[in-house]
């Protein structure tokens, strides 16, 4: 609507969103063109893992615990954290 000379209320309006969105919308189309309004992945934080500890702890989700070692039939959460085996 905005790139056929629309004004943006109209556009925002139409979209059932906010004028804030639209404004966001148009200043990453001016920026990117078209595809600057693709979502992508938000950065977020980077992982305290390295990949090989990410490795080992699939290893040791997937072989599933061991009850005399681990105290636990299956894996929850807090068992991960309080892992005796040298886990990650």
């Amino acid at each position: 609507m905005i790139y056929d000379g629309g004004s943006r209320s109209d556009a925002a309006r139409f979209a059932s969103v906010t004028l804030q969105i639209v404004r966001d919308w148009v200043v990453k189309f001016n920026e990117f063109g078209p595809d600057g309004l693709i979502n992508s992945k938000a950065p977020g934080s980077s992982s305290k893992l390295s990949i090989e500890q990410w490795q080992r702890l699939l290893e040791v989700v997937e072989a599933g615990p061991m009850p005399a070692i681990d105290g636990v039939v299956r894996w929850r959460l807090v068992d991960r954290a309080q892992c005796s085996r040298n886990c990650v």
